[in-house]
């Protein structure tokens, strides 16, 4: 049997279940007496990839049990309050659709959130020398479709990459419009440097002090046409310079030069090359007499050298006389055996040598010739002492008897034998010709030398032999 506490307990227990059905039913008629109506807010409303939104749901007509968003990106979200990233540019419609508790549902009319592409780009190289070819790269986020560049020298492109060459000196500002469903975002501007570059020519490449005109040519130069040239001859710490492409100068002074070229061109831009140019002196010498005179000694003078030899530092003369003798200064004296010797004059300046040579002999060739009275009993002549290479000269032996006996006898069994012998080369420039029953022979003579000519007579009796010392000058 229930005792009075639990029947007073099951009372109510019903009381509250009836309530709460009363409730219940006339609670839900009261919310659902308003159509649900979807709606929202957003924040930000535009901006660039990637761009962030809160999305805020606002509707009306709950309590809702359901929300749906479509991003119309391929993702969607199912709370009442959203958060979405987008990553693809564009004038992007979003909608949220909700459903309140008895399962009617209201979509929103579309809301737009404009997202623009991020413009960004890669250039490589973005300094060099003109003409400078640079690689731009579109690296744009958000899927643009539509590219504007600028290469800040007045020339644009729609391409999306570009192959660019920029062919004049100067700092130019690139940059890169990317666009997507008519919205655009420009990049920040990106700096390529585009130097001249210094070239030039020496024409000739080498020469001479006070004589030779050396034309600097800077026309290779590129990254023009407005550069300004300004060159610097080298010398000792010392410079000159002169504003020109193509000019013309002569050095007086023998030297290693080095040229330099420095070419500016527009924006500051510039460069500078150098390049180095020999200028050797010039060896000039006279000699007084220009003939061997016995016991006269002869004087050179080579202060007629050109390359300022005489300017700190100061330069060298170098005599060489042919005979085995030398001398230095600008000015000396030299006295010479008979014949005919090669004199040298180096002059030496800043390390740069020149040399010349000139000839210097006695009048006849030969003063051992002067002084042997060619015309007495000499036993044989010569019709000429002085020749050429390749030069003949006719060779007549003849016998001088004495008051008491001939020196030899000319008869059926006389021979002549003929030797010739070179001062200089004794070996390579060695003649014999005979025997030979002929008293007369004609001898070419082709090396330059000062020949010693001896002949050899045999008779019935004896052989005779005769010598004349360096009788026959081929130069």
């Amino acid at each position: 049997m229930k005792t009075f506490d639990e029947i007073k307990s099951t009372k109510r227990m019903k009381l509250a279940f009836v309530l709460f059905i009363v409730l219940l039913l006339f609670g839900s008629a009261s919310y659902v007496t308003a159509a649900p109506s979807a709606s929202f807010t957003f924040s930000p409303t535009s901006g660039t990839v990637p761009l962030s939104v809160q999305f805020t749901d606002t509707s009306t007509g709950g309590p809702f049990v359901n929300w749906t968003w479509d991003f119309n990106d391929g993702s969607s979200a199912t709370v009442p309050n959203a958060s979405h990233l987008f990553q693809t540019a564009g004038h992007i419609p979003v909608t949220l659709r909700v459903c309140n508790v008895t399962d009617p549902c209201s979509t929103t009319t579309a809301k737009f959130v404009d997202v623009s592409p991020l413009a960004q780009f890669t250039a490589t190289p973005t300094t060099g020398y003109a003409p400078l070819s640079v690689q731009f790269t579109d690296t744009s986020l958000g899927a643009p479709d539509v590219w504007l560049w600028n290469f800040g020298d007045g020339n644009t492109s729609t391409s999306q990459n570009n192959q660019y060459t920029f062919f004049r000196s100067g700092i130019y500002i690139v940059n890169l419009t990317s666009t997507k469903d008519s919205l655009s975002n420009k990049s920040a501007n990106m700096t390529i440097i585009v130097n001249p570059k210094a070239d030039f020519s020496i024409i000739p490449s080498t020469g001479f002090a006070g004589t030779t005109s050396f034309q600097f040519n800077a026309s290779k130069s590129t990254g023009g046409p407005t550069l300004h040239y300004i060159w610097g001859f080298e010398q000792w710490n010392q410079t000159w310079t002169a504003p020109a492409a193509v000019f013309n100068k002569t050095f007086d002074t023998a030297n290693t030069y080095t040229i330099r070229l420095t070419v500016n061109g527009n924006d500051g831009t510039t460069d500078t090359t150098t390049r180095t140019l020999p200028v050797y002196p010039v060896a000039i010498f006279t000699a007084t007499p220009p003939n061997i005179v016995e016991g006269r000694p002869v004087a050179f003078d080579g202060t007629g050298s050109k390359g300022n030899l005489t300017n700190t530092p100061v330069g060298t003369w170098s005599w060489n006389f042919g005979d085995g003798s030398t001398a230095t200064g600008s000015t000396t004296t030299h006295g010479f055996a008979p014949g005919m010797f090669t004199v040298t004059l180096t002059v030496t300046k800043n390390g740069l040598s020149n040399s010349t040579t000139t000839t210097v002999s006695s009048d006849s060739g030969n003063l051992y010739l002067l002084r042997s009275g060619i015309n007495g009993n000499t036993y044989f002549r010569a019709s000429k002492y002085g020749i050429s290479p390749g030069g003949s000269v006719k060779f007549i032996a003849y016998s001088t008897r004495s008051v008491i006996k001939p020196l030899f006898r000319s008869d059926a069994s006389t021979t002549y034998t003929w030797e010739f012998i070179g001062a200089y080369d004794p070996v390579g420039h060695y003649i014999k010709q005979g025997p030979s029953p002929s008293p007369e022979l004609t001898q070419t003579f082709q090396s330059a030398d000062i020949y010693t000519v001896r002949l050899n007579v045999t008779d019935s009796r004896d052989t005779f032999t005769v010598t004349k010392p360096r009788l026959i000058v081929v130069r």
